[in-house]
């Protein structure tokens, strides 16, 4: 077994994620669920279960088998195209030494990453069912009427993802999610103490997080076991409203951060994240700013691309440089390389120098990403073209 090899990565060793449905999932990256709940296993019997050792071994092997490569296959695909991804190939020998002689394993990553439901008040394009109680609601709604026309524009995704990955990416084996909100188990909050002097971070995400009431008990939970002291909280929030009681927690911790997520300035915003009222979230983020470590995280698409230096601007007035970090592949319609040559002269004329902007695409593929915004227009009420005017020749197609 070697470690170095194209697929290995560090994060199923080390690092423990619970998704929006209660789920263990290898990174907060990764497509597929263990199908294996927090409540069923305990962090520590997940650690050492079947199913995270058969990708260990995977990945020591080198094997790229069709379940790795699906469930990596947002780091494989940024790799590929020259971008940043999540994948971390170091690790200590001691912690392969453990796995590889079959002693007990625990996590010893100094981070954690949690999710609490998907209970969200937006709507965001980029997003689904799992991460979105308002992506529930109308994917039900959508079921229950019989939507021919999203129907075949399903079939249509799932047509050109089978040919470009080779798999699928129309997963409804499980059906539609349900609105999710979980707390952690009783054996989680025991077993915290055996890992918790390696921890230095506690990632929450959603949904959206200050809509949980699971979250807050999270906290008061840290703070009067004496753990929060030592614990950077960081939240992963859409900035739409305040957290709840926060001037009774927000200095217990050794750092309290806010990561709002933006993905433009004022419509597009709102375009993008469907439910934005960008003023009120202005209004948030100033009243934010004076409690809590505000960052601002972008996810680059097609549709903000050439809009990086704007958004950067907005997030100046309060001290902080947007985190471009985060470049979508994944719905891989709305990546930046399949943009029309046209538009993408278009934004490197305006010093807009991604990467990608200077790669050739796959034109069907942006086609597609158009006919998916039409089909939402519809549903939102909205019309792309008043947000990105450079986009008519195609949507008008």
């Amino acid at each position: 077994m070697n470690h170095r090899n194209k697929v290995f990565c560090s994060l199923p060793f080390t690092n423990v994620y619970i998704d929006s449905q209660n789920e263990y999932k290898l990174c907060s990256d990764s497509t597929t669920s263990s199908k294996i709940k927090s409540s069923d296993q305990s962090v520590i019997e997940y650690f050492n279960s079947n199913y995270i050792n058969s990708v260990r071994t995977e990945m020591l092997n080198g094997n790229i088998s069709e379940h790795l490569k699906k469930n990596c296959s947002r780091c494989l695909e940024r790799e590929e195209l020259g971008l940043w991804s999540r994948r971390n190939p170091d690790i200590s020998h001691i912690i392969l030494k453990n796995y590889t002689t079959g002693n007990v394993c625990l996590p010893t990553s100094d981070t954690i990453k949690i999710k609490f439901g998907n209970i969200c008040n937006l709507m965001c394009l980029y997003c689904g069912p799992y991460s979105s109680s308002r992506w529930v609601a109308l994917h039900k709604k959508i079921k229950k009427n019989l939507d021919v026309e999203y129907e075949l524009l399903k079939q249509k995704i799932d047509e050109i993802s089978r040919k470009k990955y080779n798999i699928s990416f129309i997963n409804d084996e499980y059906g539609i999610p349900e609105i999710h909100s979980h707390n952690m188990t009783s054996k989680f909050y025991e077993e915290f103490d055996i890992y918790v002097n390696n921890l230095k971070n506690i990632i929450i995400s959603g949904g959206e997080p200050f809509l949980s009431e699971y979250f807050y008990e999270f906290l008061e939970w840290l703070i009067l076991n004496n753990y929060s002291k030592k614990l950077n909280i960081i939240v992963l929030s859409n900035g739409m409203q305040m957290p709840k009681n926060f001037k009774r927690y927000y200095d217990k911790f050794q750092s309290f951060n806010v990561n709002i997520s933006i993905d433009g300035v004022n419509e597009k915003d709102e375009y993008l994240r469907v439910g934005t009222i960008f003023d009120k979230k202005h209004s948030v983020i100033k009243n934010l700013v004076k409690y809590f470590n505000v960052n601002f995280c972008v996810t680059v698409s097609m549709l903000n691309v050439g809009y990086r230096n704007e958004i950067s601007m907005y997030c100046s007035q309060f001290g902080k440089k947007a985190n471009f970090h985060n470049q979508l592949v994944e719905p891989f319609f709305f990546q930046v390389i399949n943009l029309p040559q046209e538009i993408k002269n278009m934004y490197i004329n305006k010093n807009e120098n991604h990467s990608l902007l200077f790669k050739k695409g796959d034109h069907e593929i942006f086609m597609l990403g158009i006919a998916y915004l039409k089909k939402f227009d519809k549903i939102n009420n909205k019309n792309l073209l008043d947000v990105y005017p450079e986009f008519e020749k195609y949507y008008l197609e």
